[in-house]
């Protein structure tokens, strides 16, 4: 009897427990109910908006006609090239000829151009008129889908309800000619877009994820991240759309805001003394980013092709007179101008004029076998007494100084010697900020140690 007495107060302790149990899932849903009653009063606050600049306005309306322009529409700048010192002149070209090995980490070429009414000096620079690639303008006009009017006689006018004050027509581009025309000669659709454009592709984009990049890249917000995905990268405009599929901007946005495709500027490596009613230079063929656009063009002409050349203002860069001494340091396509030196200072020697300055270059690459341009003729020159001393160096060579600045350090003694005994003038050609640079400061240094001079007094110097 006390068994199931026990039993019975275990049972009904059980089911207490269990009531317990019951009220406990109670309170969990009551809970429960109170926490979704909390979370829908909940609201994720927006992003903050995005500090745009104002769009634009649009000002050039377009017409089109038929028929097709004439096809010998000239393709001539209508308007002076920065820095020009004439209008651009008719050049044929002799030969585009590799200077180094195939192999070679960087390919080198010179250029030599016929052109008789082209005057020039030794250390001059003159500017290549080259169109863009025909590859990139089809691949524009299928991403604008512009195929029905492309070829098409079109006429540039202000537009009558333009709301931008004193409105003009960019005066490199021809008011009547073809949007094939205008996208080949005169627009720069390499240049890296600049902030005015990708607020203007805003307006004309679909897609909200489209919409929210483009108005990042050019919001006061998102400062850093067009530097780094627009500027350093030198994204160019095709990329740029490529980005934002859903963006189909009407082709006179990319006529108002696009620059002006500009000549490429070359140092001539030629003298008029030594080759007259000849030009010629060399030039590094650009890879990286992509393959450059002169470069790359120069490089694939044939013998004969026309090339349109533009001479330049600013002649400072100039062979010192013949009693006067001088150093060169170049690298790489950087020996060119100084070739136009030596050649004029040859032709003036085998003249039988009278040089009595002495002239030593310094010159970098990376290997003797591949890369060691023009070496026959400046060891000729070295023979022929046109070159008093030749020191070069090989950054890819086990043996002996690898850069020019390691050159200059083994011949610290005489070089100071030469520039501050002799005052003979120093040139360098080569990257301002990096090879160009590295040397100055050398220079200034091995000046202070070997005349014991106190520190500043070698800047000052040089």
């Amino acid at each position: 009897m006390a068994a199931d007495e026990s039993l019975t107060a275990v049972s009904d302790s059980l089911t207490n427990g269990g009531d317990s149990l019951t009220a406990g899932d109670d309170n969990l849903t009551a809970g429960g109910d109170s926490l979704t009653a909390g979370l829908s009063n909940l609201s994720l606050s927006p992003a903050p908006p995005l500090s745009l600049p104002p769009c634009p306005k649009t000002y050039i309306s377009i017409t089109y006609q038929d028929p097709a322009p004439n096809p010998t529409t000239s393709p001539l700048p209508l308007s002076p090239l920065p820095s020009s010192s004439g209008p651009p002149l008719p050049a044929q070209l002799l030969h585009c000829q590799l200077l180094t090995s195939t192999t070679a980490v960087k390919l080198y070429y010179e250029v030599l151009l016929s052109c008789p009414s082209f005057t020039h000096q030794a250390g001059d620079t003159v500017s290549i008129i080259c169109p863009n690639t025909e590859e990139e303008i089809i691949q524009l006009c299928s991403r604008l889908k512009l195929e029905e009017v492309w070829t098409k006689e079109c006429n540039l006018a202000i537009s009558t309800d333009t709301k931008k004050a004193k409105a003009k027509l960019p005066a490199w581009l021809p008011t009547t000619t073809s949007l094939e025309m205008l996208f080949k000669h005169h627009l720069d659709i390499r240049a890296v877009p600049k902030k005015p454009l990708v607020r203007s592709l805003l307006e004309h984009t679909s897609g909200e994820e489209d919409k929210r990049n483009l108005a990042m890249l050019c919001s006061k917000e998102g400062g850093q991240e067009y530097m780094a995905k627009v500027r350093d990268s030198q994204l160019t405009l095709l990329e740029l759309l490529a980005m934002v599929p859903s963006c189909l901007p009407p082709v006179t946005v990319l006529l108002e805001q696009l620059p002006r495709l500009i000549p490429r500027p070359y140092s001539l490596s030629s003298s008029p003394l030594a080759t007259p009613n000849t030009i010629s230079w060399v030039f590094t063929l650009v890879t990286d980013p992509r393959p450059g656009l002169a470069t790359t063009w120069l490089s694939k002409l044939q013998a004969m092709s026309e090339v349109l050349v533009q001479p330049r203002t600013g002649h400072h860069f100039r062979p010192p007179q013949v009693d006067q001494s001088y150093v060169m340091v170049g690298a790489g396509s950087g020996l060119g101008p100084f070739m136009g030196f030596l050649e004029e200072r040859r032709a003036r020697r085998r003249s039988g004029e009278e040089i009595s300055g002495d002239c030593w270059l310094f010159f970098g690459c990376r290997s003797k076998d591949k890369d060691f341009l023009y070496r026959e003729e400046l060891e000729d020159m070295v023979k022929e007494g046109v070159l008093s001393k030749l020191s070069v160096c090989f950054s890819r060579e086990d043996e002996g100084p690898k850069y020019v600045q390691d050159s200059i350090r083994e011949n610290k003694e005489e070089l100071v010697m030469w520039l501050v005994d002799q005052a003979a003038s120093f040139y360098v050609c080569g990257d301002a900020r990096g090879m160009a640079r590295g040397v100055q400061e050398e220079v200034e240094k091995l000046v202070e140690q070997v005349k014991g001079w106190e520190e500043g007094e070698g800047v000052k110097y040089v």
